[in-house]
């Protein structure tokens, strides 16, 4: 994980990938109010590297407590080569789980991203429909 103060090193590198997985948020979210919920602590981002500096993807989560769960909410996902991280990311997310005690990760996904996410463990619980008013 990124520590907060050092996010603003590297936002100009990632903004283009977080854009590209709020395009899918149902309106809700951009980079902009995703990076204030970094900053303001609420979320946290993981990027995803291949060697030292050529960063892969961008992934910003948040935890969540419900009573009966601890949860990590990936609440946005965007990078490039999906095939070379997605599968190492999913494995540090759940070691991460389990050094703060977090036992579930949960996501909201477009369809196309089921199939790969199922690869990795991933099940389907429930749909999110959403309704302009």
């Amino acid at each position: 994980m990124v520590p907060t103060e050092n996010v603003g090193l590297i936002w100009h590198r990632i903004e283009e990938y977080v854009s590209a997985g709020a395009k899918y948020s149902g309106g809700i979210e951009n980079s902009d109010t995703l990076l204030q919920g970094i900053m303001g602590s609420r979320y946290h981002l993981i990027v995803v590297t291949q060697g030292e500096d050529d960063i892969l993807a961008a992934i910003i989560i948040e935890i969540m407590e419900y009573p009966l769960r601890k949860v990590m909410f990936i609440r946005n996902m965007g990078g490039r080569h999906m095939r070379l991280w997605l599968g190492k990311t999913y494995e540090f997310a759940k070691e991460l789980c389990r050094e703060i005690g977090i036992d579930y990760i949960e996501t909201a996904v477009r369809e196309s991203m089921t199939k790969p996410l199922e690869k990795y463990g991933a099940e389907r619980k429930r749909i999110i429909m959403g309704m302009e008013i």
